[in-house]
C-alpha cells in the first residue's frame, strides 16, 4: 500500500498549517518534506453462512500499525428476511495523518493512525422479485495519536433495493 498527499509548499503560510508549526514564532519554519508512507496489509477472512468475519492489521511499515477486523452476525428471521449485526474496527483511509501517521519535524511529535470502532444493525430482505438492504442504527467512536475520540451515530435508507 502507498499513500501520498504530496509536498506542502516552502512558504512559511502553508508550512504553519502543518502539524505544530502554527505555534513556532517567526523565522525559519521546518518543513514535513513530501507526506507519504508505504507498507503491507495482512489479513484474512471467513464466510461461514450467518457468521462473517475478517481480520488484520493496517500496513506495516506505516508510522502506526494498528488491528482492524471485524464480525458479522446475519440469521434468518424466515426464508425471505435476514437480520445484520456488525461490530468492526477499521482505519480510517481519508489520508496520510489518518491511515498512516504523521511525524512533526519540529518537535518529533508523532499524529494519526486513526481507527473508528462500532457497531450497527440492519435488515436484509430478498423474496425473489423484490430485495433491499436497511441499514438501521450505527454508532463508531474514532481515535488515534494526538486525536481525540469523535462519536458518531446514523441511520441509513435503503442502500440497495432491485
Amino acid at each position: 500500500t502507498y499513500i501520498s498527499s504530496g509536498t506542502i509548499n516552502n512558504d512559511e503560510v502553508q508550512l504553519r498549517r502543518f502539524g505544530r508549526n502554527a505555534l513556532v514564532d517567526s523565522g525559519a519554519v521546518p518543513s514535513p518534506g513530501d507526506t507519504n508512507d508505504s507498507g503491507v496489509v495482512l489479513s484474512a477472512g471467513f464466510n461461514g453462512g450467518w457468521i462473517h468475519s475478517d481480520i488484520g492489521v493496517t500496513p506495516l511499515g506505516f508510522l502506526f500499525t494498528n488491528p482492524v477486523g471485524g464480525l458479522t452476525f446475519r440469521p434468518k428471521l424466515s426464508e425471505a428476511v435476514m437480520l445484520r449485526f456488525t461490530i468492526e474496527q477499521r482505519a480510517v483511509t481519508d489520508g496520510v495523518l489518518s491511515y498512516a501517521g504523521v511525524k512533526d519535524t519540529r518537535n518529533g511529535v508523532t499524529f494519526g493512525g486513526v481507527v473508528k470502532r462500532g457497531g450497527s444493525l440492519g435488515i436484509e430482505i430478498d423474496t425473489g422479485d423484490f430485495g433491499a438492504i436497511e441499514k438501521g442504527p450505527a454508532t463508531n467512536q474514532r481515535f488515534g495519536a494526538f486525536f481525540y475520540g469523535t462519536q458518531r451515530s446514523e441511520s441509513i435508507a435503503p442502500r440497495s433495493m432491485r
